[in-house]
């Protein structure tokens, strides 16, 4: 399992977006140079995307100074309308539900994504890539600046149209109530079902960071539980085969010469004199002496190789 850490800030998550314009829009330039040995669609659709920030923030522009309160209002509701249209496919595609919540992501678009991505294009000339805001937290307040602007514009240009609005046009306030009812019922119904059914069962940082906490702690049980065992089972290995030993000692039969007190002659010349209990030296025809331990000694074989002469009784 690979864990990554996603901002759960507005601003750190505003900076990460003009962060990633700064890349496409860097990568779009580069890639323009290529064009003319791209297939004409492709082409097409790298200017589109290129230039939809453009038109969109034009067309605000354009609508919230134009002086129509109900072409601004109609603006916003057809904006939050295509994005529950591409929610209902994404729900139907995906088969859940939630999807229907991407309709949020046009207002994000419209008010923090929109005036980041010309920020970003502004200071596509900076060398420094920016920075995430983990460590220096006044970083995260730069992002702040191209949406204020932003909206500081979108104020002006809805207060200039409230002010020269024609409001005794023919069915004008029937039209204005009727489109701002319709749009603060999306959006309370919206948040409502939101907080309702999907932040409610959304598990916060630190109940992920308590979990994680959680899984160390029983792997790292696990791994002393294991590492215990095994030295149970080391340790019962080694006293079964101490024990093995010993009875094999035990077991292991003495050869058929059987030293007495003092000395004895055998045929092959050799004189056995004995030690202890265990063991006995033996002097060969050449007079070389040997000690033999009978505690090792499993056959006759091994006592004839070690004098160096077969033994008869």
């Amino acid at each position: 399992i690979c864990f990554t850490e996603t901002p759960a800030q507005y601003s750190r998550w505003l900076s990460q977006q003009i962060r990633w314009s700064k890349s496409y829009f860097r990568e779009w330039l580069f890639n323009a140079l290529w064009w003319h040995k791209h297939h004409i669609w492709m082409v097409y659709e790298n200017i589109v995307a290129g230039g939809f920030p453009f038109f969109v923030m034009s067309t605000m522009i354009t609508t919230s100074f134009s002086g129509n309160l109900w072409g601004f209002i109609f603006l916003l509701i057809s904006i939050q309308l295509i994005g529950v249209l591409k929610g209902l496919f994404a729900s139907i595609v995906r088969g859940s539900l939630i999807m229907v919540f991407m309709s949020l992501y046009s207002c994000l678009y419209i008010t923090s994504l929109l005036p980041g991505k010309i920020f970003a294009i502004a200071t596509i000339r900076k060398k420094g890539w920016g920075t995430s805001g983990r460590k220096n937290l006044l970083a995260n307040y730069n992002s702040l600046i191209p949406v204020s602007v932003w909206a500081l514009i979108l104020i002006a240009g809805l207060l200039k149209t409230l002010a020269t609005n024609s409001y005794n046009r023919k069915n004008e306030p029937a039209y204005l109530s009727s489109g701002a009812i319709v749009y603060a019922l999306y959006w309370i119904v919206t948040i409502v079902s939101w907080k309702v059914f999907v932040q409610s069962n959304m598990a916060k940082k630190a109940d992920l960071a308590r979990e994680r906490e959680r899984e160390s702690e029983s792997n790292e049980s696990n791994e002393s539980e294991s590492n215990e065992s095994d030295n149970v089972i080391v340790t019962d290995f080694q006293g079964e085969h101490d024990r093995m030993n010993t009875e094999k000692s035990k077991s292991i039969q003495r050869p058929s010469i059987q030293p007495t007190e003092g000395t004895r002659r055998t045929s092959g010349c050799s004189v056995f004199s004995v030690i202890s209990d265990s063991e006995v030296s033996a002097r060969d025809n050449n007079g070389d002496e040997k000690a033999i331990d009978f505690s090792v000694v499993e056959d006759e074989e091994f006592l004839m190789h070690e004098l160096g002469y077969g033994v008869v009784m």
